[in-house]
């Protein structure tokens, strides 16, 4: 994969180390760190290879006569996710907690992390709440924020939420920048575009050249993404697999104005004991639930630990249209029952639910055909 910025033409190693600098998006999601990484590959002017990161050193490593720029970096452990630039870093949530053991303790990641950029160096965080107050009190590097409140520095304004994608004024400093046209749907997209527009102008890069870039970005694979509409249903794939992120699809759902059906197939008998009342809570944004069993990944089973804990949460709340149908084909056709044209089918989870998603799919297209 290579990374590319515009307007900054051909830096050597060292004009990096003063410019650009590895940071981090999420620690808790290495596809949202590759996503930024795609937005700003439509910023492209120049493309410049990648170089590797060492293990547990946030640092530019460069061949001899290499030029760098940017390069994302996915680390498991003791090492830090993140995508290079002065340092864009989105919301920090209560993720990976079976690593980390409590927010506390990734907040002091993250402020470690960003204690290793450069007094030269400049970071552009969340604002809005989103970052820990604990980060920013100790954060002893120059930063900016952005987000919707009047105390940011970089600043969403005018926002028009459209059926599909939003449009809105980045203002810096009180100044109107411009205006940015998204495709990509969901007020989570709009502070995702805000926060690499925010960064690359400081690079600086022309706002015009960064708004035509970011109307261009059509999405990442498995964020929000439209898997087509059939026999009068949209079928919508997510990744979204922890209460922050079910949040932000369900509001990008709700904003369709169709009725929403939502599939969700937990990741982790861990995550699924500690957060179902959490993701009851979000879940209850839906019109419908649909359960799937969890998605075990690196874990073995634990004992009463399924699904059926979240639909428990839910009901015990009052929500009623809840299903839990641990076998995939039962899920499938129970969707093709339930489902009337109008709806929005939003499928997520971090494991193998976008292959139910292609399932009703084709039972859909069938049905249309038949």
């Amino acid at each position: 994969m290579q990374a590319r910025i515009a307007g900054l033409g051909s830096l050597g190693e060292g004009e990096v180390r003063q410019r650009v600098f590895v940071g981090a998006v999420d620690f808790g999601s290495p596809r949202q760190g590759l996503e930024l990484a795609e937005r700003l590959e439509h910023l492209c002017g120049r493309t410049f290879e990648q170089s590797p990161a060492a293990c547990g050193e946030q640092r530019v490593a460069a061949e001899q006569q290499r030029r760098v720029v940017a390069m994302p970096v996915v680390e498991i452990g003791d090492m830090v996710e993140g995508v290079a630039g002065n340092l864009e870093h989105p919301e920090i949530d209560a993720e990976h907690l079976d690593y980390y053991g409590s927010l506390e303790a990734l907040e002091r990641a993250f402020g470690q992390f960003l204690a290793r950029l450069p007094f030269c160096g400049r970071s552009v965080l969340a604002g809005d709440g989103l970052v820990g107050e604990r980060v920013l009190a100790d954060l002893q590097r120059p930063h900016q924020t952005y987000g919707m409140a009047d105390d940011n520095d970089y600043r969403i304004a005018e926002l028009e939420e459209r059926t599909w994608g939003s449009r809105f004024v980045l203002c810096f400093d009180g100044q109107k920048l411009g205006e940015i046209e998204l495709q990509v749907h969901g007020v989570h997209n709009v502070r995702n575009a805000a926060g690499a527009a925010a960064l690359t102008w400081a690079l600086p890069v022309e706002f015009t050249v960064i708004a035509a870039a970011l109307e261009q970005f059509d999405g990442a694979d498995r964020r929000f993404q439209c898997k087509g509409e059939f026999a009068g249903v949209l079928v919508v794939d997510d990744y979204a697999h922890h209460p922050a992120e079910l949040a932000a699809a369900l509001a990008a759902a709700r904003q369709s104005g169709r009725r929403v059906v939502a599939v969700f197939q937990p990741h982790l008998y861990s995550r699924t004991r500690d957060l179902a009342a959490a993701f009851a809570g979000e879940l209850a944004a839906a019109d419908y639930v649909v359960l799937a069993a969890v998605y075990a990944a690196r874990e073995a089973p634990l004992p009463g630990v399924n699904s059926a804990l979240i639909a428990e949460a839910l009901r015990a709340s009052g929500y009623k249209t809840v299903a839990y149908l641990p076998d995939r084909e039962q899920l499938v056709a129970h969707l093709v029952d339930i489902c009337r044209p109008g709806d929005l089918v939003l499928v997520m989870g971090a494991g193998d639910i976008g292959e139910a998603a292609a399932a009703l799919i084709a039972a859909l297209a069938a049905g249309e055909c038949a």
